[in-house]
């Protein structure tokens, strides 16, 4: 009896779990361009073995659906790996978890992996000492060639004023037309109102690989 009331309450949890983060969307949860961004930095013309800091669905789902030979999820808490199934919705029967805090040096997963996924990975660190800790684990785990691409959100250290940013706008492009009104300045025009809109949705969710040119070869 005592059993089965432990096992309906992790069962509980995971299911609890499972619907409070289906709640959850963008900036929180990556997804849209983000993930189209993210897939752009994954290695090509060669077999993918990937590292997940923490179960984000979003990710395993990504490299199941480009066939990866090796997924790997290190997280430190069981229930929340079997939430972020359900919310995936794949089969992930294929994907290895390590259940482990990811600031702890794992020496099986060294030199194994050519990408390395994380959502806010650096979050709930202290900066600097976790922050430079947690970087030279994750370079070790780092085959020659790697590459580690975080995905994070920053709140702005300033307040950010959009009806200012749009007058500063405003008057660049009155600017270009002055000086050349043409069909290329036209363009231009375009591409300041496109980029004052992306500023604008994109202020708390600005994807990107940490380390664009990988893990350098000794």
């Amino acid at each position: 009896m005592g059993y089965q009331m432990k096992k309906d309450k992790k069962e509980s949890e995971i299911e609890k779990t499972a619907l409070w983060w289906s709640h959850i969307g963008q900036p929180i949860r990556p997804g849209g361009d983000e993930i189209r961004i993210i897939e752009e930095q994954l290695p090509t013309g060669q077999d993918i073995s990937a590292l997940i800091l923490g179960a984000t669905p979003e990710f395993v789902n990504l490299l199941l659906r480009r066939k990866a030979k090796k997924i790997v999820v290190i997280d430190h808490y069981e229930p929340h790996v079997k939430a972020m199934e359900i919310l995936g919705g794949q089969d992930w029967s294929s994907v290895e978890v390590v259940l482990s805090d990811w600031r702890t040096e794992n020496k099986n997963l060294e030199k194994t992996f050519n990408v390395i996924l994380g959502d806010n990975a650096f979050l709930f660190t202290r900066y600097p000492e976790d922050w430079k800790n947690l970087s030279r684990i994750l370079h070790g785990y780092l085959a020659p060639g790697g590459r580690f691409v975080l995905r994070s959100f920053f709140k702005p250290t300033k307040p950010f004023d959009f009806d200012h940013h749009l007058d500063e706008t405003l008057k660049r492009v009155m600017e270009i037309r002055q000086e050349m009104p043409s069909d290329a300045n036209m363009s231009i025009f375009r591409n300041e109102i496109q980029t004052c809109a992306q500023e604008r949705l994109w202020l708390s969710s600005m994807p990107g690989p940490a380390v664009p040119r990988g893990r350098e070869t000794n």
